[in-house]
């Protein structure tokens, strides 16, 4: 696959997460040799009557995957021809590209000895990478501090701490292992109410994925609340042992008076000070290039601003990692929009020269952040490589 194909497959994902995507019917095999979405924390979906069982991710040429966006209203369409699968454009019915779609796990389809389905311990994102949820609830939605765009406790309908059991993540983990069903970790989840737990949690997860994968670090991406300074030296040698290749804390956005409003608990933790000093300090156990930061761009923020945030962080070895945010139902800004595809683009291009100026990537890696193949809503490893350029 070219760099060129590569490119025309990037820039297509852009305006896919910026504008959606609609299907005139459900692809053939779905929940049989093809994934469904499984809605384990977040639901990217406007209506209860969007209903259609669709796949959770489109994979354009050169292994380039995005996550669906239902929008019935879309100017993109999936068609189904031939056995083949295209996205056209709704007015035109011009083919665009060819389209596929992630094949479903064999490990969907068990459970573990407590009975919990595997698919509700972890969930194959894109192509390559297993997300487990280690707590599907926010403790910020019980205090009315939860970022506002944000709709975990209305997608998992928790009402407290529901934390994910040690021993059903290792089972489901080496039956998935075993099937080579991954070869990157995503663990997240909503803010525990009690810090110091929730850090030993990651901690303790990431350590027994690690050591089933037989692997000096533990690869792809942890979303963490950002440990205080008193626990990062606590647990130092916790840290070491889990060993994150990547560990990031999501402070979402830059500008202070923003984040104030749109995520109250984060502004309340510290704000951006509390996120750098974790970050610094986290490097110096870790190492450069191992610890980020990620935004969520949206409407309430202009990419500039992201821009200047990116800019700063680098400059402190830390990865800025933009995200793109998509309304959901249940969320305060449900009824926003998203960024437009000029915007992302002009953010994205950007942040290809700030990796490049700063040489954030560390020698053990050829990407910021996982994959292409599987973190699919950011572009931030299609324009590090350059496919944006």
């Amino acid at each position: 696959m070219s760099k060129m194909e590569k490119t025309s497959s990037s820039l297509l994902k852009i305006d896919l997460l910026s504008r959606g995507v609609n299907f005139e019917e459900e692809p053939k095999g779905i929940t049989q040799e093809l994934k469904e979405e499984y809605r384990a924390l977040f639901d990217a979906r406007l209506s209860d009557k969007h209903t259609k069982n669709l796949p959770p991710e489109l994979v354009l040429p050169g292994d380039i995957v995005a996550k669906t966006i239902f929008r019935p209203e879309s100017q993109y369409v999936v068609k189904e021809m031939s056995d083949e699968a295209f996205i056209i454009n709704k007015k035109s019915r011009s083919i665009i590209t060819p389209v596929s779609f992630p094949p479903r796990p064999k490990f969907y389809d068990a459970k573990t000895s407590k009975g919990i389905p595997m698919k509700q311990v972890g969930q194959v994102l894109g192509l390559d990478c297993l997300g487990i949820i280690l707590n599907s609830y926010c403790s910020r939605g019980g205090e009315n501090t939860n970022c506002k765009f944000c709709n975990i406790n209305p997608t998992t309908k928790e009402r407290k701490d529901n934390i994910r059991s040690l021993d059903d993540i290792v089972e489901t983990v080496i039956k998935a292992h075993d099937e080579r069903a991954f070869s990157l970790v995503n663990l997240t989840g909503g803010t525990f109410k009690n810090s110091e737990l929730e850090f030993l949690t990651y901690l303790s997860t990431a350590k027994k994925i690690r050591k089933i994968m037989n692997l000096a670090r533990l690869p792809g991406i942890s979303s963490i609340n950002p440990p205080s300074l008193e626990l990062l030296d606590k647990y130092e040698k916790d840290l070491l042992e889990a060993n994150f290749d990547l560990v990031t804390y999501n402070l979402e956005v830059w500008d202070e008076e923003i984040l104030k409003t749109v995520c109250p608990g984060k502004h309340n933790l510290g704000g951006r000070e509390r996120y750098i000093e974790s970050a610094k300090k986290t490097i110096e156990i870790l190492g450069r290039g191992h610890v980020g930061v990620i935004f969520t761009v949206g409407p309430w923020e202009s990419v500039e601003s992201l821009i200047k945030g990116s800019e700063t962080l680098a400059g402190e070895g830390i990865l800025p990692i933009p995200v793109v945010f998509h309304p959901g139902k249940g969320a305060e800004y449900s009824w926003m929009g998203t960024t437009n595809t000029k915007d992302l683009l002009k953010l994205y291009r950007k942040i290809y020269d700030i990796y490049e100026e700063n040489k954030l990537i560390p020698e053990n890696r050829t990407r910021p952040a996982g994959s292409e193949r599987s973190f699919r809503n950011s572009l931030i490893n299609e324009a590090v490589l350059g496919y944006l350029n």
